[in-house]
């Protein structure tokens, strides 16, 4: 019985470049992910600000407030 000898092999060498490119793209891939996350969140607020303007509520309450004014314009001219 004979012993086979270790194959010894060199380590492969690191590509500086592809690891700086894949960090490069990880890191552009992330700032997209998070500017995409803010600009749904500022749309989702500003719908929900803008929300009566959409259903009307604030026609409503330009009607009662020009009712409001004449009632108290009437009263005053008595």
């Amino acid at each position: 019985m004979t012993a086979q000898p270790f194959h010894h092999y060199q380590p492969a060498q690191t590509n500086w470049a592809k690891v700086a490119f894949l960090f490069g793209a990880a890191v552009t891939l992330a700032s997209w992910i998070v500017f995409g996350a803010q600009t749904v969140q500022r749309v989702e607020v500003l719908e929900e600000r803008t929300a009566p303007l959409q259903s009307g509520d604030l026609i409503r309450v330009q009607t009662d407030v020009a009712w409001i004014r004449s009632r108290l314009e009437k009263e005053q001219a008595r």
